[in-house]
């Protein structure tokens, strides 16, 4: 077999002849064995997971007939990544289609420019690793960052964790694996922290083996960057855990470690170091900070001289809507030479740049495009116009962006922009929420101190609607508010295990309470408006007069509470108490305010499948964000409806049927690959026979009808 160049391997850095610059020390007086104090007493765990061959698992996933057969994905003319099964035929990363053909003739070539379904599998196990934590930041497709901190504290404080054994590999020495640590003091401590860790790592691997399909690697240790680095020692399908002793950093930090190897340098920092004669960390260590400053501002010289040292502090930062969508293409393959070949080149791109743009839509709601940019890399200096020095490597870059906040891309550019605090669907109806109190209220003081201490909960996963459930079906009855009905949801949802939180006005909590049925809501449809200052009132304002100061959750437990027998009103009340599952609202306030932010804020803060238990359509009085097409959307997966009834008289001994939100819209949706749609049937007679018969079919009838679905398929290429 000839020598063949790979294209993607030629390209990377080498190591290039010593050059004229100052001679740099090749030994650092400082080594990363330095830090192991400060690292071993840092309470931190932080979990980095890599789906293991990702383009080639969704292609097994797409097509179950590949399972252990060797399998590439082609961009281009190259393959960027193969499976396991390849690779142990010679297989690498950037070979062209024949070298791979002749390598292994019998493996199976995946077209990969299309990364949409790519982008659908990464949000499955994105979402899977959120439902163990609520701080898991994306790296690219394949990898997330989990921060396991809160987790590993919580499973700490439950148990007696002296006997905590590692789950998986221990680096350098993967036989310790299973082993527990007798040592004490801090790499004692450290070593039992990191194990509960594992042990909650290794959970979170398993859920995204057993719901997505996909094996995946990972990395346990005090920061990112260690969890990164340790995260590929042993791949496939195993998780290693790096405790931070003076040995163990050494081993993986040695000084003859090159520095692009280090997460967080990367191409073009590299670059930088090499015109400066540093090659490898032990000489980036002592090389000193005004040298660096040659090339690089001060914040810059300062992380990079900490990450080789094993320091790491960077935050695990939770992943929402991404802030920039982009298409490019190098053309390395066949450079452009005309303007008509780049007039259909531009078209191809931004072709690319609207289908990505709909998938994200899709994921997070309509955000505006206040800019479009167009860049250009490897332009002559002078037909750019570029008066600026060329980068390390002697490219010139060109940048053009065209302001577009008035013009409209698809609907990106509808109603539902929103800025600041995230993109995110939860954020913007957050915002929405907030609007409301500040246009009904003077004051937004006590419904800012709900939010501050909601913000220190963690998320609930079901949120009461608890005057909706306390009237269930007593408004055509002509009965009363039941606090009975309320403690038998509750009771129900408990027993699954969830966190619930029950939203009650005070006017329900008093022992002279009204529970008589009563109708004074007044209807307001005009949309909300989002410009303006959301906290227009300073947290210094006095509360609306006469109002006193809320405390939350809760009021504490009154001597009429305590007194009052089983069955009563109060009594309820005072297990609601104790159970530390009830909030109320300042008596001026709405509680529909509450009930619907508690909710928004658990959705964006983790627990993804949050539900609210009501029937409340909300198209009452403040809910001018009804015709809202985000606020319908999160309404038609977070509502569970709520039946009640007793067979008998005695509203005591009522049973619950909940009623979760149906599987698929009430809207024909196609989907994200255009490749398939599905329509709901009402299961009615057709129009014709309805005519036939000489009944006509009411359309409320129509739409109360129960439905089945069904699904159409559009014919595709055979090879796709």
């Amino acid at each position: 077999m000839s020598a063949r160049r790979n294209v993607l391997t030629s390209q990377m850095l080498p190591n290039p002849a010593p050059t004229a610059a100052a001679p740099v020390s090749t030994v650092s007086t400082v080594g990363a064995s330095g830090s192991a104090g400060e690292l071993l007493r840092a309470r931190r765990c932080v979990a980095a997971i890599d789906m293991d061959c990702f383009y080639a698992q969704c292609e097994e996933l797409r097509h179950p007939e590949l399972k252990g057969r060797p399998v590439g994905v082609q961009q281009k003319a190259l393959v960027i990544t193969s499976n396991y099964t390849a690779r142990a035929c010679g297989v690498q990363k950037g070979d062209s289609l024949q070298v791979v053909k002749e390598k292994c003739p019998e493996i199976t070539i995946c077209n990969g420019e299309d990364l949409t379904f790519y982008g659908q599998v990464s949000q499955q196990f994105f979402d899977v690793a959120a439902r163990f934590s609520s701080k898991v930041e994306k790296l690219g497709l394949d990898e997330v960052f989990v921060d396991l901190t809160e987790q590993v504290e919580e499973r700490s404080s439950a148990r007696d964790d002296g006997g905590a054994k590692m789950s998986g590999l221990v680096y350098p020495d993967a036989e310790a694996a299973g082993t527990d640590c007798e040592d004490g003091g801090d790499a004692g401590a450290c070593w039992r922290y990191l194990a509960l860790g594992s042990m909650i790592c290794q959970e979170i691997r398993e859920a995204i083996q057993l719901e997505v399909g996909l094996s995946s690697s990972a990395g346990v240790s005090v920061s990112k960057l260690l969890a990164k680095m340790v995260s590929s020692w042993k791949k496939p399908s195993q998780q290693t855990v790096f405790v931070p002793t003076a040995d163990c950093l050494d081993s993986l930090l040695p000084e003859s470690l090159p520095v692009q190897k280090i997460p967080g340098i990367g191409f073009a920092s590299t670059q930088r170091c090499q015109v400066l004669g540093i090659h490898s960390i032990g000489q980036l260590r002592a090389v000193s900070h005004e040298r660096l400053q040659e090339a690089f501002d001060a914040s810059t010289v300062k992380t990079m001289k900490a990450l080789c040292l094993g320091l790491d502090e960077a935050p695990v930062k939770a992943s929402g809507a991404p802030k920039t969508c982009s298409a490019e293409d190098s053309f390395w393959q066949k450079p452009l030479s005309s303007n008509e070949e780049a007039k259909a080149s531009l078209e191809l791109l931004a072709q690319k740049l609207l289908t990505k743009i709909r998938m994200l839509e899709r994921s997070f709601g309509p955000r505006p495009v206040p800019s479009l940019s167009l860049t250009v890399r490897h332009v002559d200096r002078a037909a750019s116009g570029s008066a600026g020095p060329a980068a390390p490597d002697g490219v010139y870059r060109t940048k053009r962006r065209d302001p577009v906040a008035d013009r409209s891309l698809g609907s990106w550019g509808k109603e539902g922009a929103t800025e600041g605090d995230g993109d995110s669907e939860e954020a913007l109806l957050e915002r929405m929420v907030t609007r409301l109190v500040i246009d009904v209220r003077d004051s937004g003081k006590p419904f800012r101190r709900f939010k501050k201490w909601l913000e220190e909960q963690p998320p609930f996963d079901i949120v009461i609607d608890g005057a909706n459930v306390g009237f269930n079906n007593q408004n055509r009855e002509g009965g009363l508010f039941q606090y009975s009905q309320i403690d038998a949801v509750i009771d129900k949802l408990r027993e699954t295990g969830s966190r619930v939180l029950l939203v009650l006005h005070p006017k329900w909590l008093r022992e002279d309470a009204d529970r008589t049925v009563t109708k004074r809501k007044k209807r307001n449809l005009d949309q909300i408006n989002l410009e303006g200052n959301m906290g227009s009132s300073d947290d210094s304002a006095e509360d609306q007069e006469g109002e006193p100061e809320i405390q939350y959750p809760f009021d504490p437990i009154t001597c009429a509470e305590r007194a009052a027998p089983a069955g009563t009103p109060l009594a309820y009340i005072r297990k609601w108490k104790e159970a530390e599952c009830l909030v109320r609202v300042p008596a001026k306030d709405c509680d529909d305010w509450y009930w619907l932010f508690a909710a928004l804020s658990s959705a964006r803060r983790g627990a993804r499948h949050v539900q609210v238990v009501s029937n409340d359509h909300m198209r009452d009085h403040h809910w001018r964000m009804v015709g809202h097409r985000a606020f319908l959307k999160w309404q038609g997966r977070h509502m569970t409806r709520v039946s009640i009834w007793s067979e008998t008289s005695d509203v005591e001994n009522c049973k619950v049927t909940l009623t979760p939100p149906d599987m698929y819209s009430m809207q024909a949706q196609v989907s994200e690959d255009s490749s398939a749609w599905h329509f709901p049937v009402p299961l009615v007679p057709s129009r014709a026979q309805q005519l036939s018969s000489g009944r006509p079919l009411p359309r409320k009838e129509i739409e109360s009808a129960e439905c089945h679905w069904l699904a159409a398929w559009r014919d595709t290429p055979a090879d796709r």
